[in-house]
């Protein structure tokens, strides 16, 4: 895939990004290195480009600010720190309304009753607003949430069991039907075995470790010259950074950051205070493309005066005058604009809130892990006393080769730390799309739903929650109509399958439409919820086939799993889906019979909808 700049993108790349363009609902994951953020910035730039009102959001001040047109979700929305309370309240809505995109990135560091608090808001706006297309992305194997001491008796009272905050255990993750692209393509490194070994530390593979170690040093005395040490706190990467820097025998000039307007401590790109000299080695916290540095590069301090720094950079051969850097604090707000025909409309604006301004460097003898994601480098040195979940694989992959790595002290396995609930989720990513049985739309209610998204899609419509071709299956799904074929009331759905299956399913038929889906997928995912809520007969089938244009459509885009549907059923009814499946239809039998046809697919489905009235 090319773009008209001529950006190239991988294959999972461009398929990623257009999903992301067809206006689903995505969940952008991978390992270190695979070109996340490079597709993000793609659909930003395309979004952008469309004029499409979105907001850009991060958990922290640091990821904001690399985002573009980037903002925290504290500041943006308006919520207050700490713990969010489930049915506590909630922050300003209006930039919410106006928006058609929302963006999380750095999703592993939103702690789950953050994402439950902004994922309620984006239901509420979307119930007065229409649907709206929720892009999430970032790696769980990376950094995780910070949960404190303090806030985790809160967390273990609203989240039993959840002792990390983990998001994707939320509801709203299965009800928002996140479609997941993981990207495992990786462009920062190219040596395939060092590639192997990081996928392996990437999931708490212990068959690594001989191969890493090789690269170990028993003492920081054995380091190369001038090496980057990424450390597990600040505690250690500032006394590395001053033992390194007091040992220069040159003029030291402090330099001190000045605030203005709104800016927190995550908002500090640089510290708020650093001693430099001639000799110091820094890296460069700004991109300057045309002098030959980016964030991250590293180079030695030439010279150090009040106004500015003369840095020599790694591989630049001129050596290049640093001065003061003023970063832009935003905040996306909502503005009323009017439109070509001078109607009233919400839109999204970024505004700046405050200004943040500070030499744009730091000391490079050491930083944290945590500050090093989303940076490469050419060379550094692990500092393996780690304690968080994949804080020693974020550390590794920071470099672009084995022949730069050095790790200190020798790796033991019990720093090589990976979340078991998170390789399990990314397991279930991976075998989310079953083979499907194909059933046949509900007919009863086919030509209805058709004439709703042709109203939908020639715009005459485009507020309306739910179709009204379906509030006849809504009112099914509460019970008391009689079963075909008898005359006592239907138990209700809950009693059937369970009140989230029924929840996730309303929620679809109710909210789970963008503008930007094609007009058969929107069918497709109408026809199917409103399948689940009629008679509660068609999860266990998974796919639904549009009569126009084949578009399938699962039920996991319901957030509905196979094994899930079976089990609740059998349980409540005493049906075995899976027996009825496995059962052979009369027309097996029938010689020259072709494996796999429609029609055979459609007498298996017939057979299992008798059985289900049984």
């Amino acid at each position: 895939m090319e773009m008209a700049d001529g950006d190239r993108f991988t294959p999972e790349q461009a398929e990623a990004l257009s999903a992301l363009r067809d206006g689903r609902n995505v969940f952008l994951s991978g390992n270190a290195g695979t070109g996340k953020s490079y597709v993000l910035n793609a659909f930003i730039s395309d979004l952008k480009a469309r004029n499409v009102d979105f907001l850009a959001l991060a958990p922290t001040g640091i990821a904001a600010l690399n985002l573009t047109d980037g903002s925290t979700i504290h500041r943006t929305l308006k919520i207050a720190p700490g713990v969010c309370a489930p049915d506590g309240p909630k922050g300003s809505r209006k930039v919410l309304d106006a928006a058609k995109v929302i963006i999380i990135d750095e999703i592993s560091m939103c702690r789950i009753d953050l994402f439950d608090h902004v994922m309620g808001m984006i239901s509420q706006s979307m119930t007065r607003n229409g649907a709206k297309q929720v892009v999430l992305v970032g790696d769980f194997f990376q950094l995780p949430p910070v949960v404190t001491e303090r806030d985790s008796a809160l967390l273990m009272k609203f989240y039993p069991g959840n002792l990390q905050g983990w998001c994707f255990k939320s509801r709203y993750w299965t009800g928002f039907d996140f479609e997941p692209h993981v990207l495992k393509t990786v462009v920062r490194q190219s040596d395939p075995d060092f590639i192997d070994n990081l996928n392996r530390a990437r999931v708490g593979d212990a068959s690594c470790l001989d191969y890493f170690n090789a690269h170990s040093k028993s003492s920081r005395a054995y380091l190369p010259k001038d090496t980057l040490v990424l450390c597990a706190n600040n505690r250690i990467a500032d006394s590395i950074n001053r033992e390194n820097v007091d040992a220069l025998d040159a003029p030291k000039v402090e330099f001190a950051a000045a605030a203005t307007g709104t800016v927190s401590n995550g908002d500090k790109m640089a510290p708020e205070r650093i001693v430099l000299c001639r000799g110091a080695r820094v890296m460069s916290l700004v991109n300057s493309p045309q002098e030959g540095y980016v964030n991250g590069t590293q180079g030695t301090v030439t010279d150090a005066s009040a106004d500015a720094v003369t840095v020599k950079f790694d591989g630049v051969d001129e050596k290049v005058r640093i001065e003061r850097h003023r970063w832009e604090i935003n905040k996306s707000e909502a503005v009323v604009e009017m439109d070509d025909e001078g109607r009233p409309v919400n839109r999204v604006k970024t505004a700046v809130v405050g200004a943040y301004t500070q030499i744009p460097l730091k000391l490079a003898y050491a930083i944290t892990i945590h500050k090093s994601q989303g940076l490469t480098f050419d060379a550094c040195c692990v500092h393996t006393k780690v304690f968080a979940e994949g804080q020693l694989y974020v550390g590794l992959s920071r470099v672009r080769s084995a022949a730069g790595l050095t790790v200190f002290p020798k790796i033991e396995p019990n720093r090589l730390i990976a979340s078991r609930e998170v390789v399990e989720f990314y397991d279930s990513l991976e075998h989310r799309m079953e083979e499907p049985v194909q059933i046949e739309c509900p007919r009863r209610y086919e030509s209805r739903v058709r004439a709703y998204v042709r109203d939908l899609m020639d715009g005459r419509d485009p507020d309306a929650p739910t179709p009204p071709a379906l509030e006849g299956a809504l009112e099914n799904s509460k019970g008391g109509t009689p079963e075909p074929g008898t005359e006592r009331p239907a138990r209700t759905l809950e009693e059937k399958i369970g009140a989230d299956i029924v929840a996730r399913a309303t929620f679809a038929l109710k909210f789970a439409v963008s503008s930007a889906m094609s007009k058969d997928h929107l069918e497709a995912k109408m026809l199917l919820a409103g399948y689940v809520l009629d008679w509660g007969r068609a999860p266990h089938e998974l796919y639904v086939v549009c009569k126009e244009g084949g578009y399938r459509v699962s039920a996991s885009e319901l957030g509905i799993r196979r094994s899930e549907i079976e089990a609740r059923i059998a349980k409540n009814s005493g049906f075995d889906l899976g027996s009825a499946r496995r059962q052979p239809s009369p027309s097996d039998s029938r010689p020259g019979k072709r494996k796999g046809s429609a029609k055979e697919s459609a007498g298996r489905t017939r057979n299992t909808r008798k059985a289900n009235k049984r």
